[in-house]
């Protein structure tokens, strides 16, 4: 497991790429859904794209869940100092001690 309840984390991999790097905390386990393996119940800081539309339009949503193979916990920083929006090399940085680099 990458994660566990009260981390926060950010999203690695979706099938929405604007959901990547998005910081959610992560609040309990959801269990195995459509063989994707493990998920949990997460809360966003700011609304996510969904899966499915509504009258022709695109849902968002600040929670729900999704499988841990797509989060990666973020250690090191204070709750109290989460930004809405994250800077994707700053948190790979924090995350991995590590400059990240363009992936082509």
């Amino acid at each position: 497991m990458n994660c566990k309840p009260g981390d926060l984390a950010y999203i690695v991999d979706s099938q929405f790429p604007e959901n990547i790097g998005r910081v959610v905390k992560v609040v309990s386990g959801h269990g195995d859904f459509r063989g994707e393996g493990f998920c949990w119940n997460i809360v966003a800081t700011t609304a996510l794209k969904g899966e499915g539309e509504i009258d022709g339009r695109i849902m968002y949503q600040r929670d729900g869940f999704i499988a841990d193979s797509c989060l990666r916990p973020i250690s090191g920083v204070p709750v109290d100092d989460i930004p809405a929006v994250v800077n994707l090399p700053e948190a790979f940085k924090l995350a991995f001690g590590a400059e990240m680099r363009a992936w082509s």
